[in-house]
């Protein structure tokens, strides 16, 4: 089993723990999440782990601009592999849809024709905007001020994450009686399959073509 460079995270200490969390919230703000960050963030972990055993300074490490060493260290991550995050984020979404629809649509086989069995998805569409909202917003904030002396971290945007979706599903609330967008739930139950299949298929051939790459 892969192991994840959160895994080795907690054997840095002081300023090289404290920077490294910057650099890891800034992956997370500019969309840079999922597998394709493993692999650089680990040779880069291990680097300061190194450094961090032997003494140095974090500076000899990231310099002393750690913006300047944030973008550069993230150059190679282009819009292909930021758009791959959000494929990654629609994914677990469709888990979830496609776990309670799976539920709804046993338990339903015995009470009703499942082709007549329909739901109201207007509130799932409202909770959807609502995290893209929140995601984007607070997003677009923390990148505004994550090096402008402000001690942000994981913790911090965890907290104001939590704390945006709260609030904004506590108001979406209000119109979930408003409108209504009733659909058989085997529609949505297959288009969340569709999207599951359709991700780990692309996925494998994504792994098997890097592979030839590297035997080439």
């Amino acid at each position: 089993m892969k192991l994840s460079y959160v895994y080795y995270s907690g054997e840095l200490e002081g300023e090289y723990k404290s920077t490294f969390e910057q650099i890891s919230l800034y992956a997370t703000v500019h969309n840079i999440i999922g597998e394709c960050l493993n692999a650089p963030m680990m040779k880069l972990i291990k680097t300061m782990i190194n450094a961090q055993n032997n003494g140095q300074s974090v500076e000899t490490v990231v310099g002393t601009d750690l913006e300047a060493f944030c973008e550069e260290f993230f150059r190679d991550f282009g819009f292909r592999q930021r758009i791959a995050g959000i494929y990654f984020l629609l994914y677990r979404l469709a888990c979830v849809f496609a776990a309670v629809d799976g539920l709804t649509f046993i338990l339903s086989i015995k009470r009703d024709h499942i082709r007549s069995k329909t739901k109201d998805i207007f509130p799932q569409l409202i909770i959807f905007f609502v995290i893209i909202f929140v995601f984007v917003s607070l997003n677009a904030l923390i990148k505004r001020y994550i090096f402008k002396g402000a001690r942000l971290n994981a913790n911090t945007y965890a907290v104001l994450l939590i704390g945006g979706l709260f609030l904004g599903l506590l108001a979406s609330f209000l119109m979930f009686n408003e409108y209504t967008i009733y659909v058989p739930i085997i529609y949505e139950l297959l288009a969340s399959l569709a999207y599951i299949a359709l991700y780990k298929t692309i996925k494998y051939y994504s792994k098997r073509k890097s592979k030839k790459l590297v035997n080439i």
